[in-house]
């Protein structure tokens, strides 16, 4: 399937949610693959997710959040830190 980076997220939450995942992934020194084997995850899929093109149904928010073995809190600390730096309204725990 062809790559989309130029498509615009779907929302802010998506863009907030992908690029925390980007930055744990990062964080963790892992790449796509590895998190997307990690998480059962197809690759295109996570990229996709992690560009905020896409929606994670929960149990694919808990398998990616799982593979890269940090806790919901950080992810949501990372989404508050997108948003807040993008100048969304909001924040990841409402």
């Amino acid at each position: 399937m062809p790559r989309t980076p130029g498509l615009p997220p779907l929302s802010p939450f998506h863009a907030a949610f992908g690029s925390a995942i980007r930055v744990a992934r990062e964080q963790r020194d892992l790449t796509q693959p590895e998190l997307a084997a990690e998480a059962d995850v197809d690759l295109s899929r996570l990229g996709k997710i992690e560009r905020g093109q896409a929606n994670a149904t929960l149990r694919i928010q808990s398998r990616i959040v799982d593979g890269l073995g940090v806790g919901n809190q950080r992810i949501g600390e990372l989404m508050d830190s997108y948003l807040a730096d993008h100048g969304a309204q909001g924040s990841a725990g409402d």
